[in-house]
C-alpha cells in the first residue's frame, strides 16, 4: 500500500516523514526501518495487512495498568523497527529487516486486513487491539485504518511504542489512540545513540505530545546494569515524569540478556527498588516493578489514604479497590481509563484539528512543560538537532566547530538533551537547510571577502533563496552565527559571517545569538569565542545553565565513545586501497590534492655569524606541470609534516603500530582516506599545536587513571595563567601531554576526535612567473618547534614539498603611487610585486616607496642584492631602511614612517595605497602610527576602499 506519511523529492527520491530519522530513500531502496520502500518515486509501506505475531494478552502485559485494568487486549505486530537496540527482547521479528535480506524473502506473518482484525476483537471479546512487538510507528498506515474501524465498534485502540514517531505522525494517529505505553530508555542522549542508534530528545518531547493530545500515557524504562540504572539518571527521569504529571505511571523493568547483550548480567530487584525509592521521593504516584517477583512493589496504592486498590500477581488482576474511578476506602478520584464509564484522563482530546495541530506542534495558546520550567523548555526546544556548520580556509572555523562540539556535548544539560553535529559545508548539502531547526555557523571570511571555499555553494544557496523571495524557508529553523576575521582588512572584516548572518535573517529564521565577531587583528577571537558559546548555553538551559563538576564530567564522559569509529585494515587491502584513492585525483591543485613540487634550491638567507639558533631560508621550488597561475602577493599554502622524531615518541608512548592500515567511519577530512597510523601522525595530526584547555579536561576526566596526573590536568584546564605558562610559553603539544602524564591512555579515536587536523601553513610567493621560467620562491623564517619552518628547513635539493597556490587580494596597483611597508620575511610578497612592476614601461610607473626593517644590516638584511637592483632600475623610488640593533637605541619601521609623515600624507592624497606586511605586533604598531599621522576618519576611508592593505602572522 502506498504510504501517507512522505514527500516527493527530484530524481525520484521521497522524504519519510513518519519518524524522527525523516528517511531521503532513493528508488527501490528502503528507509531505516526496513519496511518503506521507495517504488518508482513513491513510497510503499511493504507489511501492509501481514502481522507476524498475533496474540491475545492481558492489557497488563502492554504494560498498561491504569487503562480498563483486568481486560484483553488483541495483539499484532509485524517485521522491522526504526530502531537498532542491541537488548532488545523481539530482536528476531524487528531485526529481520537489518542482516541484508530482502524483504520479499522473509516470512512477513499471516495475511490480516483491519476488517479481519476488528471482526476477530470482536470474536473473542478483547476491550482492545494493541499495536505491539515491533515499532508501531513504521506500520501506521496499517495500524491506522485499523484503529478507524475499531474505533467505529467501539474497541479501543492501544501502542506500546519507542516514541519515535514524527509531529506528523503523532498528529495522524492521536485521534484514534486511546492509550500508549512508551519506552524512555534512559535519560542519556549517549545511551540512545550507543546503543539504540537515535536520539533521546523526540522521545521526551512526544511522551508530552500524546499526554496533552488527551492519549492516556503511560510510561516503561528498562534498567540495564551499568548502562543507565545509576541514581542520578533514575531520578532525572523521575523528575522529567512529574514535571508533566505526577500521575503518569512508571514501570520499571528488569533486564535479561537478549540479542547482542546476551552475556550482560540481569538486573537485581534491589536496583528497581531503588528506583521505586526515588521515584517515591521526587514525587511520582504510580510506579511499578516489572520483569520480577514482589507483589510489594506491582501492586497500585491509593496515594491519599494508602489503601491497596489494585493486586497484581503475574497478569491476575485483582480491582476490588477501585470503585466508580475512586479509591474505595477514602473516595479519592484514581488517574486513568478504567471503564467507558468511570475514566479520568490526564487531559482531554483536542475537539478539532486545530487544537490537535496546536499541541503537536506547540503553538501559542498550548500549556507545555516549557513554560512551566526553563530546564525542561531547553529539552523541548523544537526538535533538539544542533547542527554546527563551519566554513574554513586554513582550519581555525574548523577547530573551534569542534571545541564548540565538545563544550555542548559535555555539558550535563545539553549534552543529554540534544542531538549535536559538526559538518563540513562542503559535505552538507543546502537543499536540505529548511529541515534543520539548530543551525550554529563559524566560518572565516576570505580572498575579497568571500566565503571559503569550502562555503562557497552553501552561501550561494542562501543567496539565491533570499534573492528567490523565499522569505519563510526558513521560518522553522533557529541560528547563530560565529565569524572569524581581521579588522585590518576595513570593509572585507566577516563579509562572509555578516553575509550568511544576514540570509538566515532574511530567510525568516529565528536567531538565538547575536553575530559574533572573532578579530584576529587584536587576538580576541578565542574570548569572543568562548562569551558566543556562553549566550548558547543559556539559551538553550535558561536560567538552570552552567558547566558540570569535574564529578559529573566523569559520570557523562565515561560513558561517551568516539564520534568516530576506528576500521583497521589488512596488510592484503592496502594496494587496493592506493588504486582506489588514486582513482579520483584531480587536474586541478589545492589543498586536498596539492602538487608534488621538487625542491631546486633551499639555502640560508641570513649571514655567517648570526645569531645561534635563527635562520632564514630562500626555497626555490620547480612547479612545472602544475598549472598555477599566480602574481605578486599570492600565496603557496605547504603542507607539512611533523618531525619524524616527535612522531616515534607519541607511537611509542601510546603503544601504537607505525605500520597499521585504518580508515574511519564517519568520513572525515582529519583522515580522508585509509592510511596508516604513522602517516596520520606525520601528515594529518597536529601533534606539536597547544591542547586547548577543554580537551585537558576531557583527559582529566576520560583517559586519565592517576589522581595526582588528573588534579594536575584540571588545574592546566581551568587556570588560564598556569595554562599559558605550561603549554603557550613552552610551545608544548599532545605528545609533552602524553609523556608528562604517565598515567594517561589515548586511544586513537581522541586524537581523530580531538586534536586539530594538520593544515597547510601559508607563505607569501617571493616571485612571479615569466616566460619560460617554471619556479616558486619562498621566504621562510625558521620558528623554533615550528612545524612547517623545520619541515621546509630539512627540505634538500631534488626532494618533494606538497603545495598549492591561493589568489589573494594582497596587491600592488599599478595605477597609483604606492607605499610598501615590511620587516623580515615580509618582504617576500613585495618582491613579486616589484618584479611585475619591472615589466610596466617606465612612463606608465607610479611612485614606489618602500619602508623595510631587520635586525641588523650586517646578518638580517634578506634580499638585499635584489633590493639594490630594484632601487638602481627605478623599480623603487626610495627606500628606507630600519635596523633595529645596530644602534643603542632600536629604531623600526613605524619610526621612519613617522619621520617621513609628509611622504605619506602626500602618496594618500594623490590616491595612493598602503601595504604593508610582517608580523602581528610590527603590523599592530605601523596601524596605529598611519592611524594617528592621517587621522582615524582618513585611516578608516583608505581602509574602507581598500588602499590600505595588510598580510600579517
Amino acid at each position: 500500500m502506498e504510504a501517507i506519511l512522505y514527500e516527493k523529492l527530484d530524481n525520484k527520491k521521497v522524504k519519510c516523514t513518519c519518524c524522527y530519522h525523516r528517511c531521503v530513500i532513493s528508488p527501490n531502496e528502503f528507509g531505516e526501518c526496513g519496511v518503506r520502500r521507495n517504488r518508482n518515486g513513491k513510497l510503499f509501506l511493504e507489511v501492509y495487512g501481514r502481522a507476524i505475531a498475533v496474540n491475545i494478552d492481558p492489557i497488563e502485559k502492554k504494560p498498561l495498568h491504569h487503562f480498563y485494568a483486568g481486560t484483553e487486549a488483541f495483539s499484532l505486530g509485524t517485521v522491522g523497527c526504526n530502531f537498532t537496540c542491541k537488548f532488545c527482547q523481539n530482536w528476531d521479528i524487528s531485526m529481520a529487516t537489518r542482516d541484508g535480506t530482502d524483504i520479499e524473502d522473509l516470512e512477513l506473518g499471516t495475511k490480516l486486513s483491519p476488517k479481519q482484525i476488528v471482526e476477530k476483537c470482536l470474536k473473542f471479546g478483547c476491550k482492545s487491539i494493541a499495536y505491539t512487538y515491533n515499532e508501531p510507528t513504521i506500520f501506521t498506515e496499517y495500524a491506522l485504518d485499523t484503529a478507524k474501524l475499531a474505533q467505529k465498534h467501539g474497541i479501543k485502540n492501544v501502542y506500546v511504542s519507542n516514541g519515535y514517531m514524527s509531529p506528523e505522525c503523532v498528529e495522524l494517529i492521536a485521534p484514534y489512540i486511546d492509550a500508549i505505553n512508551i519506552d524512555l530508555k534512559s535519560f542519556r542522549n549517549k545511551f540512545y545513540q550507543e546503543l539504540s542508534g537515535v536520539r533521546l530528545a523526540p522521545v521526551l518531547k512526544n511522551i508530552e505530545r500524546f499526554r496533552n493530545a488527551g492519549v492516556w500515557v503511560e510510561v516503561t524504562t528498562l534498567f540495564i546494569p551499568d548502562e543507565n540504572d545509576s541514581e542520578e539518571e533514575m531520578r532525572d527521569i523521575a523528575k522529567f515524569l512529574v514535571k508533566i504529571d505526577p500521575n503518569i505511571p512508571w514501570h520499571i523493568s528488569a533486564f535479561y540478556g537478549a540479542y547482542k547483550m546476551k552475556s550482560r548480567r540481569s538486573t537485581p530487584l534491589s536496583t528497581l527498588i531503588k528506583a521505586y525509592k526515588i521515584g517515591k521521593e521526587e514525587g511520582l504516584n504510580f510506579i511499578y516493578a516489572g520483569n520480577v517477583s514482589s507483589d510489594k512493589h506491582t501492586a497500585t496504592y491509593c496515594p491519599n489514604c494508602k489503601a491497596t486498590l489494585i493486586q497484581r500477581l503475574g497478569y491476575n488482576t485483582r480491582t476490588e479497590g477501585i470503585v466508580k474511578g475512586c479509591c474505595s476506602k477514602c473516595g479519592t478520584k484514581i488517574p486513568g481509563i478504567w471503564s467507558d464509564e468511570y475514566k479520568n484522563p490526564l487531559a482531554e482530546k483536542p475537539q478539532n484539528p486545530e487544537a490537535l495541530a496546536a499541541v503537536v506542534y506547540g503553538k501559542k495558546g498550548e500549556k507545555k512543560v516549557s513554560e512551566r520550567d526553563p530546564f525542561f523548555g531547553s529539552l523541548f526546544d523544537q526538535e533538539h538537532r544542533i547542527l554546527i556548520l563551519f566554513g574554513t580556509q586554513t582550519g581555525t572555523s574548523e577547530e573551534l566547530s569542534r571545541r564548540l562540539y565538545r563544550t555542548l556535548t559535555t555539558h550535563n544539560i545539553i549534552g543529554s538533551a540534544f542531538d549535536i553535529k559538526v559538518r563540513d559545508m562542503e559535505d552538507f548539502d543546502p537543499g536540505f537547510l529548511p529541515s534543520q531547526t539548530i543551525v550554529l555557523v563559524i566560518t572565516s571570511t576570505h580572498g575579497e571577502g568571500e566565503p571559503p571555499d569550502n562555503a562557497r555553494v552553501f552561501v550561494n544557496y542562501l543567496i539565491s533563496a533570499t534573492s528567490g523571495l523565499s522569505s519563510h524557508i526558513l521560518s522553522q529553523t533557529r541560528f547563530a552565527v560565529f565569524g572569524l576575521g581581521s579588522s585590518i582588512y576595513g570593509g572585507r572584516y566577516q563579509r562572509a559571517a555578516i553575509t550568511i548572518d544576514s540570509c538566515f535573517q532574511n530567510l525568516g529564521a529565528e536567531r538565538i545569538a547575536p553575530l559574533g565577531k572573532g578579530d584576529e587583528a587584536d587576538n580576541s577571537i578565542d574570548k569572543t569565542f568562548d562569551t558566543w558559546t556562553q549566550s548558547l548555553i543559556e539559551q538553550f538551559c535558561g536560567k538552570l545553565g552552567g558547566f558540570p563538576t569535574i564529578s559529573q564530567k566523569n559520570s557523562i564522559q565515561k560513558k561517551q565513545s568516539s564520534m568516530f569509529q576506528i576500521f583497521f585494515k589488512d596488510e592484503n587491502n592496502t594496494n587496493q586501497m592506493e588504486v582506489e584513492n588514486n582513482a579520483n585525483i584531480s587536474s586541478i591543485h589545492n589543498s586536498r590534492n596539492p602538487f608534488s613540487a621538487r625542491v631546486i634550491f633551499n639555502t640560508e638567507l641570513l649571514g655567517e655569524g648570526r645569531e645561534p639558533g635563527r635562520s632564514c631560508r630562500w626555497i626555490r621550488l620547480d612547479v612545472k606541470d602544475s598549472g598555477f597561475q599566480f602574481q605578486g602577493g599570492d600565496l603557496a599554502g605547504v603542507l607539512p609534516e611533523n618531525d619524524p622524531q616527535l612522531v616515534k615518541r607519541l607511537c611509542s608512548r601510546g603503544g601504537f603500530d607505525f605500520q597499521r592500515v585504518f580508515d574511519v567511519k564517519p568520513s572525515t577530512k582529519k583522515v580522508p582516506k585509509p592510511m596508516s597510523i604513522g602517516e596520520y601522525f606525520s601528515c594529518y595530526c597536529d601533534i606539536s599545536g597547544p591542547v586547548p584547555p577543554d580537551v585537558l579536561s576531557i583527559i582529566a576526566s576520560v583517559f586519565c587513571n592517576g589522581e595526582n596526573d588528573r588534579q594536575n590536568l584540571i588545574k592546566l584546564s581551568q587556570d588560564r595563567q598556569a595554562y599559558e605558562e605550561w603549554m603557550i610559553t613552552h610551545k608544548r603539544g599532545i605528545v609533552d601531554v602524553f609523556e608528562t602524564f604517565q598515567s594517561v591512555q589515548l586511544p586513537l579515536e581522541f586524537f581523530i576526535e580531538n586534536i586539530q587536523r594538520l593544515n597547510p601553513r601559508y607563505y607569501s610567493i617571493a616571485s612571479i612567473q615569466k616566460d619560460g621560467e617554471q619556479y616558486l620562491d619562498l621566504a621562510v623564517q625558521v620558528v623554533e618547534k615550528g612545524v612547517c619552518s623545520n619541515f621546509l628547513q630539512s627540505k634538500q635539493k631534488d626532494s618533494q614539498v606538497k603545495i598549492f597556490v591561493e589568489k589573494s587580494p594582497f596587491k600592488l596597483s599599478l595605477e597609483k603611487p604606492n607605499i610598501l611597508i615590511a620587516a623580515g620575511t615580509g618582504i617576500a610578497p613585495f618582491l613579486g610585486m616589484m618584479m611585475q612592476l619591472e615589466l610596466v614601461p617606465k612612463n606608465k610607473r607610479k611612485a614606489l616607496y618602500l619602508f623595510f626593517g631587520c635586525r641588523t644590516s650586517k646578518f638580517d638584511f634578506i634580499f638585499q642584492k635584489e633590493i639594490q637592483d630594484f632601487i638602481e632600475k627605478g623599480i623603487i623610488t626610495q627606500a628606507f631602511f630600519a635596523f633595529s640593533r645596530d644602534q643603542k637605541e632600536k629604531v623600526y619601521v613605524q619610526h621612519l614612517l613617522n619621520q617621513n609623515s609628509s611622504l605619506l600624507n602626500d602618496v594618500i592624497s594623490n590616491d595612493g595605497c598602503v601595504l604593508v606586511c610582517g608580523s602581528k605586533s610590527m603590523g599592530n604598531d605601523v596601524r596605529k602610527t598611519v592611524a594617528q599621522i592621517l587621522g582615524d576618519k582618513a585611516y578608516r576611508k583608505i581602509q574602507d576602499e581598500q588602499r590600505y592593505l595588510e598580510e600579517s602572522w
